[in-house]
């Protein structure tokens, strides 16, 4: 794997999400790129276009969104780079049918990105929706 191409992740998170720049999409993603992810809602997991709609709607959410990228790894086969991080940003718009809170959040997760001719060709996303849920007030915090 390239460098490059180790650094594909890292683009995604930066120059697409934090930017805000939907025409990276068609630069670091496939056209048949797949999003696996029990969160993201199944339009938005398919192709370049339903990515760029994820991306856009999580830029509406939250359009000062940051990620602190914790660890970057690829694998010995060269197809496949992790990267975990922390998400953090204000929730000044609706975020999956749920109206703004105004509220500052911060969201760890993990992505790894399987990297196919210098693209990338699916991304695996586990978040940690249950507490992004708490932080916003939509269920309760466990008490403890």
């Amino acid at each position: 794997m390239t460098k490059k191409e180790q650094n594909l992740g890292l683009r995604a998170h930066s120059e697409w999400l934090e930017q805000g720049n939907s025409a990276m999409v068609d630069e670091l993603f496939s056209e048949d790129a797949v999003i696996h992810s029990r969160h993201v809602p199944p339009a938005l997991r398919q192709g370049r276009e339903g990515i760029r709609a994820y991306g856009a709607s999580l830029q509406q959410a939250f359009p000062d969104l940051r990620f602190v990228n914790e660890v970057v790894a690829d694998d010995e086969n060269g197809e496949f780079v992790a990267i975990i991080y922390k998400f953090r940003g204000t929730n000044t718009g609706s975020f999956m049918g749920l109206p703004a809170t105004g509220k500052r959040i911060e969201m760890g997760g993990a992505d790894v990105f399987r990297i196919v001719d210098g693209k990338i060709r699916e991304l695996y996303l586990e978040q940690d929706l249950v507490g992004l849920m708490q932080q916003l007030g939509v269920i309760p915090t466990r008490p403890g």
